[in-house]
């Protein structure tokens, strides 16, 4: 019975100990995030970043940033700058950052 009790006991340990190490990474990388972000001269350049901090903090199947833009049209190489722009439809969101897990399937799709 003394055996029993020693082996949940060690179990329970090894759990609570497992706990604890994931928090305290958990806990670094939001750190390291807030610093990271504070050094930025451009919060743009942390986006990526605030999409893999948002899915860890939250327990979201993915996270998405993007930016709603005209949708582009096909133009001759002589037409002027703007010529791309389809400027007389509704704008679509253009996904610019994902988190790791999402990143291949959504960064550059429009919607």
């Amino acid at each position: 019975m003394v055996q029993k009790q020693t082996f949940y006991k060690h179990s329970e340990d090894a759990e609570q100990s497992a706990k604890d190490k994931e928090t305290a990474s958990k806990s670094a990388a939001n750190d390291n995030f807030w610093i990271t972000l504070e050094k930025s001269e451009d919060p743009f350049d942390n986006l990526e970043g605030l999409a893999q901090h948002i899915h860890n903090n939250t327990g979201s199947t993915g996270v998405y940033i993007g930016q709603l833009e005209p949708p582009l049209l096909k133009i001759k190489d002589d037409a002027d700058e703007d010529a791309h722009l389809d400027k007389h439809s509704p704008e679509v969101i253009k996904f610019k950052f994902a988190n790791s897990d999402h990143k291949e399937l959504t960064a550059g799709t429009i919607l």
